[in-house]
């Protein structure tokens, strides 16, 4: 590598990438590995071939700041939204399950599911955070509702509002939330008592709201 010249770029690649191959594949050396394939990139810093190897190699090597680096990179080359989403699902999972920020992988699973809301992973596991962690259960509702409410998705879409409702206190959005609930009920799941039932916890949360009694009314003589 050090005889090849500055004007000899695939050259410099090419031997660059052999070595990086060399201390990988047979003498399992990740340290030098990694250097000479980051090296390889200081000649082509757009190559995914060797991007990937690194962003694998950094995998192995629990390395998840350098990964993580590498990916958002990656992102700001990819060709296409399904790739692009693919390296955001991946930073999010580094971010989520890795190192436990839960709001920076909340927010590339939002990315994802604004060009893709049908996407059953990321959905997944935008519920499992929400799930387990009480103090981010509103973020994830609000990353959930309008992606399953684009997919029609309203089994899910009624789970979800009931996601962010447990993480509300304030009377005025308990209430709304509710609302949303019941309507989704009624309208799109055709299930009345189920939404008057909705419209009744709402109640609770604004007692004097006239709209509310007169639904409540409606729904009960439909149901």
């Amino acid at each position: 590598v050090e005889l090849a010249e500055d004007d000899e770029v695939e050259l410099k690649f090419e031997l660059l990438c052999a070595a990086g191959t060399l201390y990988e594949a047979h003498q399992n050396d990740s340290v030098n590995a990694i250097d000479m394939f980051n090296q390889a990139l200081g000649v082509k810093p757009s190559d995914k071939t060797v991007l990937g190897r690194v962003n694998r190699l950094y995998a192995d090597a629990e390395m998840w700041p350098e990964l993580l680096e590498n990916l958002r990179f990656c992102v700001s080359i990819a060709d296409t939204d399904p790739e692009r989403a693919e390296l955001r699902t991946r930073i999010a999972e580094v971010l989520g399950e890795r190192l436990g920020e839960y709001d920076e992988a909340l927010a590339n699973y939002r990315h994802v599911l604004d060009a893709a809301p049908g996407d059953d992973a990321v959905l997944a596991a935008v519920r499992k955070i929400g799930q387990e962690h009480a103090e981010f259960r509103e973020l994830a509702a609000s990353i959930l509702i309008p992606a399953l409410n684009a997919e029609n998705r309203d089994e899910e879409l009624v789970l979800a509002y009931d996601m962010r409702l447990s993480a509300q206190t304030d009377p005025e959005d308990r209430a709304e939330t509710l609302r949303e609930m019941a309507s989704v009920l009624e309208k799109r799941l055709q299930r009345p008592a189920d939404a008057q039932g909705a419209l009744l916890r709402s109640l609770t949360e604004r007692p004097d709201s006239a709209e509310l009694h007169a639904d409540i009314e409606r729904l009960a003589r439909v149901s």
